[in-house]
């Protein structure tokens, strides 16, 4: 009796499976699309910029930050940039490097704000209403070369077909072709239009990209975030670098071991910018990080090593005009926006007399010109390259090309040295060299002190 009841037991869930699935009623199915289309609607209602946004408050009042800014010791920046492709785009990661410099840019732009903004704004409004709302007589005036308006708004006919559908209404296509266009004339006008220009120009001397994010949606849209941070102390060490030829004086208390740079090379993917550290023996050091990809997308090694080459030297250069931006940069922004409404009533008096009244129009205007330029020129002595580096960026399996920059004054020193010959070249130690998901927001590390500001 035991063995039949465990044979009933086991032989339960075949005779289950064995039975047909019941069909879905049109309720249950109906529950499934509203769920699937609701699940879609909550994944396309993703704001990654807020998510960053949020993310970043979060850091600045974690870190201080934003006790210091409010006691007036700092100045605080940020700005996000969408990465113009998805993740499956070949030019993703030179899109996502473009788009880390317009963030950027957008921070820098509103510090100039702040240091000094020309605004000029004009408003003006115009008014007219014609003396009578019967149009003037037609005044036969030949267009050559211009055909009648009615031509043209025919509907989608063209060529043979539109003289043939004339020839079914009885009208010559020639003669059409050739009768002049009605007249139009002005009934009434009321038109409002504002027009402001702003201009700023400003120093970006010691101004650190302190942080940056990256977010995406789950669905291979990035966006790249950047806090920035501008001290006092930040700018009395880049006028320092520019003018003491890398004669500094040690701290030893803030001595650094600069491998934590690039001891994990996975910490990478997310460090752009520059940031101040120190070397062992507590002088200080500006470390550049930059970012590029190989557009090379053939099968010949050769090839690939030569175009990856370009890649390192696209990012050498990008980190080089970092230390620049941080040791001289200046920024320049213009700015025009037109604003205003239009309210506007015509009506057409046709070549025979009849007149055609046109329904009034109602438009609201909005445009914005904005040009943002900064500018660096400045010669550094003792500028080498701390780490190259290639990794494949951890969710979208894109392959990146990274280097880190270093200015020291140890470097500075040591260069200028060997250059005047005042002491025998010394051996340099060789550098080790080692789309989908849920929606997150990932920050970099965080390599300075608030405590150095």
């Amino acid at each position: 009796m035991r063995h039949l009841l465990l044979a009933g037991i086991a032989l339960a869930p075949m005779l289950v499976h064995a039975q047909p699935a019941p069909t879905a009623t049109p309720a249950a199915e109906r529950d499934v699309v509203k769920a699937v289309a609701q699940a879609s609607l909550d994944t396309n209602d993703v704001d990654v910029s807020q998510n960053i946004e949020d993310q970043i408050n979060i850091y600045l009042d974690k870190s201080g930050l934003r006790e210091r800014q409010l006691r007036h010791e700092i100045e605080i920046l940020q700005g996000t940039s969408a990465v113009l492709v998805p993740s499956t785009s070949r030019d993703w990661v030179m899109q996502r490097s473009t788009a880390y410099d317009d963030a950027l840019l957008q921070a820098e732009a509103d510090y100039v704000r702040q240091q000094n903004l020309q605004i000029t704004d004009d408003t003006t409004k115009n008014l007219f209403h014609a003396a009578g709302q019967e149009p003037p007589s037609y005044e036969a005036v030949r267009e050559p070369g211009k055909q009648a308006e009615l031509v043209r708004k025919v509907v989608a006919l063209a060529g043979g077909r539109l003289d043939g559908e004339l020839r079914n209404l009885g009208i010559d296509p020639k003669e059409y072709e050739e009768a002049p266009p009605p007249q139009r004339y002005l009934q009434m006008q009321n038109a409002l239009k504002r027009e402001t220009v702003r201009h700023a120009y400003g120093d970006l001397v010691g101004l650190v990209p302190l942080q940056t994010f990256e977010g995406h949606d789950g669905r291979g849209n990035y966006t790249i975030g950047v806090v920035a941070v501008v001290s006092p102390s930040m700018k009395e060490l880049a006028r320092q670098v520019a003018t003491a030829h890398g004669q500094f004086q040690p701290d030893p208390a803030r001595a650094q071991d600069l491998k934590q740079v690039y001891g994990d090379p996975a910490q990478l993917i997310r460090d752009f910018g520059i940031r101040r550290m120190f070397d062992p023996a507590g002088l200080p050091v500006l470390i550049s990080f930059a970012q590029w990809a190989s557009d090379y997308a053939g099968n010949d090694p050769a090839v690939a090593q030569e175009y990856r080459g370009v890649a390192v030297q696209q990012a050498q250069a990008r980190a080089d005009g970092q230390i620049a931006q941080f040791l001289k940069g200046t920024m320049n922004v213009d700015e025009k926006s037109e604003a205003g409404r239009d309210l506007e009533k015509q009506a057409e008096r046709l070549p025979d007399g009849y007149v055609q009244d046109d329904a009034a129009t109602k438009a609201v205007t909005s445009s914005l010109l904005a040009t943002i330029r900064n500018h660096a020129s400045v010669q550094v002595t003792g500028i080498q390259t701390l780490y190259t580096w290639s990794r494949k960026h951890p969710d979208t399996g894109k392959q990146i090309v990274g280097v880190i920059r270093m200015w020291s004054a140890a470097g500075e020193k040591a260069t200028r040295e060997l250059r005047d010959q005042h002491r025998a070249p010394a051996t340099s130690a060789a550098v080790a060299e080692s789309p989908r998901g849920s929606p997150s927001v990932q920050q970099g590390r965080d390599l300075m002190d608030i405590s150095d500001f």
